[in-house]
Formats: C-alpha cells, structure tokens, sequence
C-alpha cells in the first residue's frame, strides 16, 4: 500500500495524525494504541496501554506483529511505499 493510502485509511478507523520533526507519522487511536511509520516506510504497531491494580502501566514497550498479536520482535518487516 502507498503511504497516501495507508494515511486515509488509518484516518477512516479513527486516528489522529502528526508528523514528527525526524519524518515519523504517528496515528493514535481512541483506545490509546498507535501504529507509527518511519520515515523508510517501516510499520510500527503499539498496542492500548494497559495498567495493573497501582496504575502502573503493564504492556510497555509490548509491539504488535501483522495479525495484531504480541511479539517479541522488534521489527515485524511491514513496510508501506513512500
């Protein structure tokens, strides 16, 4: 998918866009999970945050891989065309 589209449809699903300084694009969504993508076009998935009984966040630095699971790795290799 080319980064116009993926924009427009992360947009349809609720999303708010911004632009960093570096040319990162993050979309935050309104149950706090975000998808950003790097300025080579690499997907990054965040998943809403979660806290224990403490308020402590409980899933931080948690990444989602393609079919929205947890992973462990850091890179899942989606891309978008820029």
């Amino acid at each position: 998918m080319a980064r116009v589209e993926v924009d427009e449809f992360l947009r349809t699903l609720g999303a708010e866009a911004r632009m960093t300084a570096g040319g990162y694009t993050r979309y935050q969504f309104p149950d706090s999970s975000e998808v950003w993508i790097r300025p080579n076009g690499e997907v990054v998935r965040l998943p809403w945050r979660e806290y224990d009984d403490r308020g402590q966040r409980t899933n931080k630095g948690a990444r989602l891989d393609e079919t929205g699971a947890v992973t462990s790795l850091h890179t899942t290799g989606e891309r978008v065309e820029n």
